[in-house]
């Protein structure tokens, strides 16, 4: 008995010094899930709103970011960082830099490319006719991600609101496959709305870049061809030379509509219909949520792009060329330098 009672006790010294520790143990935070960013010209808005939204979920992360510095000359290097690293996640920045980083349906290559972990891309203008995936509903690839552009038929309707279009002129980067793509859809499209494209690929210099310099040119033939409208399309190149391409159109009273916020945010564009930028990040961090705290296969989740678009008009380049939007479109409109009024 007394033995009986000698081993009862010694048992719950042992319980009593192992229970503390598997409490300590159960209240320990899971370890940070890490998140490989892949950026293709610096951090933006998209990259905030990412962020921003998976801290709000509560979700510990720790990010690895590499910019490319739009130059995919470097892209073989991360990849084998990526296969060496193995991130729980990857972000992909844009079409270009998706496409050849988890390679195109049909030419993917297990040592070129990330096949085996799970990506989120975003900015990709049409991940279908982009060849990343077949099935927006379901990618079926370890990959799913978002798209910014609201569709072509809805911005034609916001650029006929505001101006009798016959003729729109687009100039774009055939450098980019992304841009040469989105040319292409842009003609088709505007076709049946009865609407003439001119589409004038920008010249290239021996190294097959696209040259700033050949752009006022390029303006003033849209001038002499009488474009009601100019486009500018998701074009990385455009867009990093947005305040000086759309200040060079404003002076030539070329009337400009943008697909994206950076033109009309970061330039003089007269118009666009377009996504938020951070909206768009925390859209995508949505998806990545499900795929780091929910276990949801990547390829399981559609591929989708935000359901509400903002029609921003640029107020102080409205006045200058004096086309203004009617007051039916005001109503739904976002003005940029608007005029401000202080009460007395």
């Amino acid at each position: 008995m007394r033995n009986t009672r000698h081993l009862v006790g010694w048992l719950f010294l042992v319980l009593a010094l192992l229970l503390p520790a598997h409490a300590s143990l159960a209240q320990e935070p899971p370890p940070a899930k890490r998140v490989y960013m892949v950026l293709w010209r610096g951090e933006t808005e998209m990259e905030r709103g990412f962020r921003d939204y998976l801290e709000e979920q509560g979700l510990a992360v720790d990010y690895t970011v590499r910019n490319l510095d739009q130059n995919l000359a470097g892209l073989p290097d991360l990849v084998a960082e990526i296969k060496r690293e193995r991130p729980d996640l990857v972000y992909s920045w844009g079409t270009s830099v998706t496409q050849n980083l988890v390679g195109t349906l049909g030419s993917t290559d297990p040592d070129r490319h990330v096949t085996d972990i799970p990506t989120v891309f975003i900015f990709v203008t049409d991940p279908v006719a982009a060849g990343i995936v077949e099935d927006l509903d379901r990618p079926g690839r370890p990959l799913t991600g978002t798209s910014h552009m609201a569709p072509l038929d809805s911005q034609l309707n916001a650029m006929e609101a505001v101006l009798p279009l016959k003729k729109l002129g687009n100039i774009f980067n055939a450098a980019e496959a992304n841009s040469r793509l989105y040319a292409e859809k842009l003609a088709q499209v505007a076709e049946g709305h009865g609407i003439q494209v001119l589409n004038r690929p920008i010249p290239q210099n021996e190294q097959g870049q696209p040259m700033a310099d050949a752009i006022p040119a390029l303006l003033d033939t849209m001038v002499a061809d009488g474009v009601d409208c100019l486009y500018i399309g998701p074009d990385s190149f455009l867009g990093r030379n947005a305040a000086t391409f759309t200040q060079a159109a404003l002076e030539r009273g070329l009337r400009t509509f943008a697909a994206t916020e950076q033109p009309l945010r970061g330039g003089k564009a007269l118009m666009g219909l377009v996504s938020s930028y951070y909206n768009l990040g925390r859209f995508t961090a949505a998806k990545a949520k499900r795929i780091l705290a929910d276990g949801t296969p990547p390829g399981e989740i559609p591929v989708e792009t935000l359901r509400r678009f903002t029609f921003l008009v640029n107020m102080d380049v409205a006045r200058q060329l004096d086309t203004y939007p009617p007051m039916s479109v005001l109503r739904f409109t976002e003005a940029l330098n608007a005029p401000t009024t202080t009460a007395r």
